[in-house]
């Protein structure tokens, strides 16, 4: 996987960013809640990291929402 990021010339947050959208949707398709939730934590931590404050919410809102197991979770695509 490293070899595929550096010939893509990504750096390292967008890399991350790649390579959790691809974790994410793959645990969303299996219907792995830990690992979808796990992957929200880090979509939110890299876009609180980029400033985009109000997508870091709501995928920190989710997962929240994914861990606690209420029923109010909703996995949506970002």
């Amino acid at each position: 996987m490293r070899d595929v990021l550096a010939r893509a010339n990504l750096s390292g947050r967008d890399a991350a960013e790649r390579l959790g959208t691809v974790i994410l949707e793959e645990a969303r398709v299996r219907g792995d809640r830990w690992a979808t939730a796990m992957m929200l934590v880090l979509t939110a931590g890299l876009r609180l990291w980029s400033g985009e404050t109000e997508e870091a919410v709501v995928a920190a809102g989710e997962a929240d929402a994914i861990f606690a197991g209420g029923s109010e979770a909703t996995i949506v695509p970002l």
